[in-house]
């Protein structure tokens, strides 16, 4: 059983092929602490496990998305996508929150398909630590970053500064990219492409609510919130 256990967590290793940011311990842990498989293979979860409470596809104008983009001129939809005009300087700091409230007492998972050439994608928060300036603080906001560096692409994943990453191999340039957050107990797993990338496993942070950032460069397919009926 243990070599069992060792060969997984070798081909794991190897194949999330990780730089030397990652931490190594955070894998092992994964599968000594005993770790739901589901939360380190992006197939053990079923679709007839999902139950879908919100969704925005961009096949339309009359949509649920928190967005519109008669209003917000620097974002249009075309063929499907939400994009960033490029006739308007969007802001690095332009974020929209989804208006889904996540109860921390259910498991859930949250996916976006999207193709971005650089800067912040998506980030899990809870807006109930805002202060009276509405600031949350660092520690109960997660965020994933995409770099571009070199013509490389990596992903970062953090709070405060991101310092997780994962190498290019994970990310399509010029292509939709699928990202993947999925809450089982009071753990979070992301995947890019159906790739594992990272556990977080923090009891203090409750992921209550999702955030979506655009710039210029971000195109994005869609947005979908399921709720997980695991056995």
């Amino acid at each position: 059983m243990r070599f069992a256990v060792l060969t997984i967590f070798v081909y794991l290793l190897y194949s999330c092929s990780l730089n030397d940011d990652f931490n190594k311990d955070d894998v092992v842990n994964a599968l000594y602490n005993k770790h739901d498989r589901r939360l380190l293979d992006y197939d053990a979860v079923m679709d007839r496990n999902k139950q879908l409470i919100w969704h925005e596809e961009f096949d339309d104008n009359d949509s649920k998305w928190p967005i519109d983009v008669t209003i917000d001129q620097c974002l249009i939809v075309i063929d499907g996508s939400l994009m960033g005009r490029s006739d308007y300087l969007i802001p690095f700091s332009r974020s929209y929150q989804m208006p889904v409230m996540l109860e921390q007492n259910k498991n859930y998972e949250i996916e976006i398909n999207v193709n971005a050439g650089t800067g912040q994608i998506i980030s899990l928060h809870n807006p109930d630590y805002a202060g009276n300036n509405g600031v949350i603080p660092a520690s109960q906001i997660y965020i994933l970053v995409l770099k571009n560096e070199g013509n490389k692409h990596s992903l970062a994943l953090g709070n405060g500064f991101p310092q997780i990453y994962s190498s290019e191999k994970h990310w399509l340039s010029d292509r939709f990219n699928r990202i993947t957050i999925r809450k089982i107990g009071n753990k979070y797993a992301f995947f890019i492409n159906s790739n594992f990338f990272y556990i977080l496993n923090k009891t203090d942070f409750i992921g209550k609510a999702a955030m979506i950032w655009m710039n210029n460069n971000t195109k994005i397919d869609y947005v979908r919130f399921w709720l997980l009926n695991l056995p």
